[in-house]
């Protein structure tokens, strides 16, 4: 019996599984998960007598503030993020701690925000929003520089996630947290 090579998506397609393509269609392998039929690889490699053992070479799953966006909307059911009223963050490093930067508009407390605070080394995000109005004198709260506040939410300590930066008053953003999605 012949062993396919062929995978799933965001796995590597090294090369196809050697069986004969069936009506007129392409080998597998060469369309991520379908047959050669347009069924599943399965039921396709069982009608031709080719055990599917994938190959997985996996490649890093990075989220990105777009799909990030889709899964939040998806979940909620109605597209209430965009690209105008959220914001996105990676975590880095910041002085011997690591956690996320944020520049926030101050004009933009008068209006709902959201925050996408994304965690690649444990695959996660987090949703957080704000309200409008419910952080009063933003220029107050957070350190500010041409009119945006300029936050970084420790990593530290994932229950409470609060701005560290010299300036602000540690505001605590654990209490705007709405989900976490991993990926």
């Amino acid at each position: 019996m012949r062993t396919c090579q062929a995978a799933v998506i965001r796995i590597d397609f090294p090369n196809s599984c050697g069986a004969p393509p069936l009506a007129g269609r392409e080998p597998c392998g060469t369309r991520p998960g379908a047959g050669h039929n347009g069924g599943s690889l399965a039921q396709t490699h069982a009608a031709v007598g080719v055990a599917h053992e994938p190959a997985f070479h996996y490649e890093e799953i990075i989220m990105t503030k777009t799909e990030a966006i889709r899964r939040v909307n998806e979940a909620l059911g109605s597209a209430m993020l965009n690209e105008r009223n959220t914001y996105w963050s990676s975590s880095a490093p910041h002085a011997g701690d690591e956690g996320w930067w944020l520049n926030l508009p101050l004009s933009q407390f008068r209006k709902e925000i959201h925050i996408l605070l994304n965690h690649e080394k444990a695959k996660t995000f987090r949703h957080l929003t704000i309200k409008p109005s419910e952080i009063l004198s933003p220029a107050m709260k957070f350190r500010c520089k041409d009119q945006m506040a300029d936050v970084f939410i420790s990593s530290a300590n994932p229950k409470k996630l609060v701005d560290v930066l010299a300036g602000g008053t540690k505001h605590n953003f654990g209490k705007h947290v709405m989900a976490e999605y991993a990926f």
